[in-house]
């Protein structure tokens, strides 16, 4: 590790989690409209992807192991009518920026109180999203939707210099396509070339065909990273389930995204 991650940036990264997991721990009774749903469930994308793939890898490269997620405390409910598309926009935004931050410095060391920082973020992260899973069940959002095991959305390079965020804007609307990659014993997805597992050419050239159809474009070793990234999560699907790759739209840029659906809920 050749930096340092700065104490005074993790300790006001930890306050803005708190307060963000005691304002949706407050209201993980509440229901939501339906045109707010999409927005949750974007928050909900933006949380799980912050932790497994922005948080978690600074943690094991300075060998922080996981802590678990307490149980959510019986706090004092409040309406949820503040949970506005608007709001809920916003919150992803930040969590986005946040888990650029964490990419960024996943090489990074952090100090004794750093490490407790990180642990405690970790923590409120947790908590905030079982609050939010919380909110899509009591307002019977699809179960294809609200019962997937998200992947997130994938991420591009975040610079070194990347700050944390003091502001975000609401996502656009998302693109209505997806690819849905399904391993079965008729058609596999991945293969073994000199002891490396990788794509089967038919996967690959179907992942690019999406890819150019949705007007993403990755050249070399971007694509190389993106592939990468689609192998960890065909390797990584659950039992029962299907790979989905989606569209997102956030600040106009388009950019994929993943989760695990039931097989029996595909076609919801």
């Amino acid at each position: 590790m050749t930096t340092a991650i700065n104490d005074e940036e993790l300790r006001r990264a930890a306050c803005s989690l708190e307060r963000l997991q005691a304002f949706f721990e407050a209201r993980a009774h509440a229901t939501i409209r339906d045109e707010s749903a999409e927005a949750l469930e974007r928050l909900h994308l933006a949380l799980v992807n912050a932790i497994e793939q922005g948080l978690k890898p600074v943690m094991l490269g300075n060998e922080i192991p996981p802590p678990p997620i307490p149980s959510r405390q019986s706090v004092e409910q409040r309406p949820g009518r503040c949970l506005d598309i608007g709001r809920l926009g916003k919150f992803a935004g930040f969590v986005d920026q946040l888990g650029d931050w964490y990419l960024a410095h996943a090489s990074s060391a952090a100090s004794d109180q750093g490490k407790r920082l990180l642990v405690g973020q970790f923590v409120a992260l947790g908590a905030t999203n079982l609050a939010v899973e919380t909110i899509l069940k009591n307002s019977n959002i699809r179960s294809a939707r609200a019962q997937s095991a998200v992947a997130g959305p994938v991420r591009e390079n975040p610079s070194r210099d990347a700050v944390l965020p003091q502001e975000a804007e609401a996502p656009a609307e998302p693109v209505d396509t997806r690819l849905v990659l399904q391993d079965t014993a008729e058609r596999h997805l991945l293969q073994t070339f000199k002891g490396c597992t990788e794509l089967t050419p038919d996967a690959r050239d179907e992942l690019h065909a999406f890819l150019r159809a949705v007007g993403i474009e990755y050249q070399g070793a971007q694509m190389g990273k993106f592939e990468r990234r689609v192998e960890q999560w065909i390797e990584n699907t659950p039992p029962y389930h299907v790979l989905v790759l989606g569209i997102s739209v956030l600040s106009g840029r388009r950019k994929p995204y993943a989760k695990y659906v039931m097989r029996d809920n595909l076609d919801d």
